[in-house]
């Protein structure tokens, strides 16, 4: 799936246009996340990387507005709708795992780690790499807070442009 049909998605499932807004966050979010993995990981093609992790970073968003009353159920309908729409299972999968509740104890890819630090950002565009959020999540990807930092900076830069 390419961040085109990931976006068509978003706009059908989310109504607001500020869920929209915060689908685009953390899409940029995970972009930027992945241009920075070659500096920890030289072996990352972050080509590939940066088109995989935008559209999971879109379709994350994708069940927002509707579990906002039901957390437990965050991820679900974003997983079932991507792998209806032809998403790679697995990465379909880490639409709905990366929202478990005892996330700090499992070793999970680091997709599904830079999804929770971009969901975090996407509300609080200040946070620090302190915060008791971020902390796990970047260090399974092996960023720090200089890292986090340039990529708060890129997002800032594209804020408001339509994918």
């Amino acid at each position: 799936m390419d961040a085109f049909n990931a976006y068509l998605l978003v706009r059908r499932f989310l109504r607001q246009p500020e869920s929209r807004r915060r689908a685009r966050r953390v899409a940029a979010l995970m972009e930027a996340m992945a241009e920075a993995l070659p500096e920890v990981d030289p072996k990352v093609d972050n080509g590939k990387v940066r088109d995989t992790w935008s559209v999971l970073g879109l379709l994350s968003q994708l069940d927002w507005e509707s579990a906002a009353d039901n957390p437990e159920a965050r991820g679900r309908l974003a997983r079932e709708q991507a792998e209806l729409e032809g998403l790679d299972a697995d990465l379909a999968k880490s639409l709905e795992v990366c929202w478990q509740t005892d996330f700090p104890q499992q070793d999970f890819p680091k997709h599904v780690h830079a999804l929770r630090i971009a969901d975090a950002l996407a509300d609080n565009i200040q946070l620090s790499a302190a915060d008791s959020r971020l902390q796990r999540p970047l260090y399974k990807l092996g960023l720090d807070a200089a890292h986090l930092q340039r990529i708060v900076w890129a997002v800032e830069r594209t804020e408001g442009k339509e994918p």
